[in-house]
């Protein structure tokens, strides 16, 4: 009965987990820029960032398609209003089922840089954004804190969403913290050819399935031991 009650716990425990991969809470997109040579290292670098925060990897868009012909003229808005590329990218996110968009691209400005800009996908407003300096090498710690950060405050305003009540209060008595990185099935490392890399990236599940199966069989045990006639005296 122990045995039973606990596996059903499992169960759901992992459908749980599963339906929270599909349901990922950001949705990147990377705004390709055309003939750019600096254009690939820095989508890797943010795939990069991504993959190490436990995200999937983003959806490249050429530029073309975020900038709608009737306003191309959108880069001339404050940069803390939302443009017309957000608001495509939000549309995008939105269609992904997912409640924010993470939009990235390369941009010239005094120094080279990535922009990275975090869209309410049902509301198309601009939640935050940074800019990160382009960086030579193959890692940018920079760009991997800036995502990391931004991921953070989509999953809190995800979290208050989700415990507001139709009146507007939370139902939430206490400040919650920001849930762990999401493992997400991505373009990560592979079991075949990084297992580290893959057992990094689900330590949570694989132990919880350890600690399950350690605990399954000392219950076979102690019942086992339990039900074995004992000798006559």
């Amino acid at each position: 009965m122990l045995l039973r009650l606990f596996s059903l716990l499992l169960a759901l425990t992992l459908l749980h987990a599963s339906r929270a991969q599909a349901q990922p809470i950001v949705h990147a997109v990377w705004s390709a820029t055309a003939n750019s040579a600096l254009d690939a290292p820095a989508l890797a670098q943010f795939q990069q960032a991504l993959n190490k925060r436990g995200l999937s990897s983003p959806e490249v868009v050429p530029t073309e398609e975020l900038l709608p012909a009737s306003e191309g003229a959108e880069n001339r808005a404050p940069p803390s209003l939302p443009s017309a590329r957000d608001k495509e990218a939000a549309l995008r996110a939105r269609a992904k089922g997912s409640s924010f968009a993470l939009l990235g691209r390369l941009h010239a400005a005094d120094k080279l840089e990535i922009d990275l800009r975090l869209i309410d996908a049902e509301t198309r407003e601009l939640k935050d954004s940074t800019a990160v300096v382009f960086s030579t090498s193959s890692e940018s710690p920079d760009l991997t804190a800036a995502v990391l950060r931004l991921d953070e405050i989509a999953s809190r305003a995800a979290l208050a969403r989700r415990t507001q009540t139709p009146e507007g209060s939370s139902t939430t008595p206490f400040p919650v913290a920001a849930p762990p990185p999401r493992n997400l099935v991505s373009t990560g490392p592979s079991l075949s050819t990084d297992t580290r890399g893959w057992m990094r990236q689900r330590w949570s599940l694989l132990a919880a399935a350890g600690i399950a199966l350690g605990t399954a069989t000392i219950l076979g045990i102690v019942v086992a031991k339990d039900s074995s006639p004992r000798p006559q005296h």
